[in-house]
């Protein structure tokens, strides 16, 4: 799945950058004029190299392109596939509680790995990371359960982990979790864009998954400011 789209991040950014330097230009400009134009100047040119889009491209292609060299369907004969979460959210005014936009990725991502593992004869299981810090009612793990079951994984090759509320501690808990499962092959299912701080967490625990982004983040161009 390849989404292009604006991110917030990057209109953040852009406005920082703006406002910052109008305030440093405004308070050197009536001492140092000179310096003050150089400094607008080259305000102005980051500021057009954000909004346009080059800057925000170039980020985004650093932190995804090499994951989407790399071939997942290298099976074992006991695999684990982990899939972050993203977050959930009500639907319209109702009480349907569903995963976000980025979540369907990671989800879709999933059950096409599991069947793949499948379809070899290798055996799956997946590990489902997710809370409900929004406080909507449901762990975001148990909503993308209920998609995935419906998508054709059996339940009881699913597990939840639930607590854990940032992707550090979905890492820890994992970890903790793994430790009592025979596997031979690790796999890590998350948004291009955070694949990599992932893979560093989860390093940092001693797993060694196999990387596979579920979207790809694409900064669109543009000779106008479009952010």
């Amino acid at each position: 799945m390849r989404t292009t789209t604006k991110q917030a991040g990057f209109c953040s950014t852009s406005l920082f950058v703006g406002i910052s330097g109008l305030a440093v230009t405004g308070l050197l400009f009536f001492q140092y004029p000179v310096f003050a134009a150089v400094v607008s100047g080259f305000v102005g040119i980051i500021l057009l190299l954000v909004m346009c889009g080059p800057i925000p491209r170039f980020l985004a292609r650093k932190l995804q392109d090499e994951y989407f060299k790399i071939d997942p369907n290298n099976f074992g004969t006991n695999n684990v596939i982990v899939m972050l979460g993203d977050f959930t959210v009500k639907a319209g005014r109702g009480e349907n509680q569903i995963p976000s936009v980025f979540a369907y990725s990671r989800i879709n991502k999933t059950v096409e790995l599991y069947r793949a593992a499948k379809n070899v004869g290798a055996a799956c299981r997946v590990l489902i990371a997710g809370d409900d810090s929004a406080g909507l009612g449901a762990t975001s793990a148990s909503v993308y359960a209920k998609r995935i079951v419906a998508l054709g994984v059996e339940g009881e090759d699913i597990t939840v982990e639930p607590v854990a509320y940032n992707s550090y501690a979905h890492a820890k808990q994992t970890n903790e979790i793994l430790s009592g499962w025979r596997y031979d092959r690790l796999f890590l299912v998350t948004s291009g864009l955070h694949l990599r701080r992932a893979v560093v967490y989860f390093e940092n625990f001693g797993l060694t998954p196999k990387p596979v982004a579920s979207d790809y983040t694409a900064a669109p161009l543009s000779f106008v400011p479009i952010s």
